[in-house]
């Protein structure tokens, strides 16, 4: 009888197992637009055409994995916490609905594993950091079991080897949580393993190829550190980048971050401006980086106007300290307190820029004035402007010994 229930039990088993990976999966080229749109930015377009395509073939997994997509971009780039909590719930049902797809097809590990990559990097944004690495952990397996399944399939060994590059950079203080977490790397075969998708002519490599250049342009800056090659990278593989917002918008930020503001505003102005794209406060937080030192007034104008449509934590301090920062140069010395007050009561910090805020906020003492121009007009790449504004002077010149050290 035991024996009879066992064989009961695993037939049961067996037969549920298949049943749960029996969906319908047909990324035609219909699905394929509103993909491209969405990589694209174009989000209320994509969100439209996605409605009407999920009343013709509502039971096709394509529509939870794109619909998660959708969600993603927005929670990512706009950490809007209201709207956290009302797609957050849904977000999770959809990825588990992604695991019936069928199991001959190479998306049935990756649609999964993009989607608990598009998780974490969420849960990030909401300080959700122990969910956000189970979740990458998870993704990193997950395109891991999809290469080794399906070596020809392109998309999936691209991130198998970025998160392999990525992993690779983990510092040894931590390489027992990546240990723990089952993730090691190696940044080099990384690197060369994803680049891999850019010389593939195959549909679904062509397909990806927007994500993939955003990915390992992020990569070639931050990661491996090639900070000239990442913005050329995306320019030679990408045409049309005015109507490609995602990538346009990773330019900007990088040419800012390298200290090319003209470069990035080229970027920035130079994109499309339709109804279609995602609303994004970080294009006015971009623009206030680049103009910091080209234009300052209009630098103010975009920093509160990104301050003013952002509802997430990330980059707040940040620009708050600038804000502070310019009211000082221009004397308006009410102003400069209250952005400087500001920078200790709001926002989060999760990042350097917003970790340096708050450590300059929490100062008695203003910064030199012509030294606060100088790194200003540095953070901007006008070297030879500071350089003009600093002739003449000594070490001397300069009270305490903090300021003495930021002249030499």
């Amino acid at each position: 009888m035991m024996k009879s229930q066992g064989i009961l039990l695993l037939f049961m088993f067996l037969f549920s197992s298949s049943m749960a990976a029996s969906g319908k999966w047909d990324f035609n080229k219909q699905f394929q637009d509103v993909y491209r749109d969405l990589i694209a930015l174009k989000t209320v377009k994509a969100e439209a055409n996605l409605q009407q395509l999920s009343l013709k073939d509502p039971n096709n997994l394509v529509i939870p994995f794109l619909q998660n997509y959708l969600d993603f971009l927005e929670l990512f780039l706009n950490e809007d916490p209201i709207v956290y909590q009302k797609k957050w719930p849904a977000f999770q049902k959809r990825l588990h609905q992604l695991k019936n797809i069928p199991l001959q097809s190479p998306f049935h590990e990756f649609a999964p594993g993009i989607g608990e990559f598009q998780a974490a990097a969420i849960q990030l944004k909401f300080n959700n950091n122990w969910d956000a690495g189970w979740r990458f952990r998870s993704s990193f397996l997950l395109m891991k079991d999809a290469a080794a399944k399906h070596p020809e399939f392109q998309p999936a060994l691209f991130y198998a080897n970025a998160m392999q590059a990525v992993a690779g950079t983990i510092p040894s203080g931590y390489k027992w949580l990546a240990f723990m977490l089952g993730v090691s790397g190696n940044l080099e075969k990384g690197i060369q393993g994803a680049a891999q998708i850019f010389s593939s002519k195959d549909e679904w490599s062509s397909l990806f190829i927007q994500e993939a250049c955003f990915l390992y342009a992020y990569m070639q800056f931050h990661v491996a550190n090639h900070k000239e090659e990442a913005v050329d990278f995306i320019q030679q593989h990408i045409s049309n980048l005015k109507d490609q917002h995602l990538l346009s918008y990773l330019a900007a930020n990088l040419s800012n971050n390298n200290q090319h503001p003209k470069q990035a505003l080229i970027f920035i102005k130079g994109r499309t401006i339709s109804s279609d794209f995602l609303e994004m406060p970080l294009w006015n937080l971009e623009t206030g980086i680049a103009l910091l030192a080209l234009s300052p007034p209009e630098s103010k104008l975009a920093y509160q106007s990104f301050l003013s449509k952002f509802k997430g934590s990330f980059y707040i301090k940040g620009a708050l300290i600038r804000l502070a920062w310019l009211n000082y140069l221009d004397g308006h010395k009410a102003e400069a307190e209250f952005f400087k007050a500001q920078v200790l009561a709001k926002g989060g910090l999760s990042t350097e820029a917003d970790r340096q805020a708050m450590k300059e906020a929490s100062e008695k003492n203003w910064p030199n004035q012509l030294l606060l121009k100088c790194r200003l007009l540095c953070d901007g790449g006008l070297y030879n402007d500071a350089l003009q504004l600093l002739a003449g002077k000594r070490t001397l010149d300069f009270e305490g010994e903090n300021d003495q050290l930021e002249f030499l």
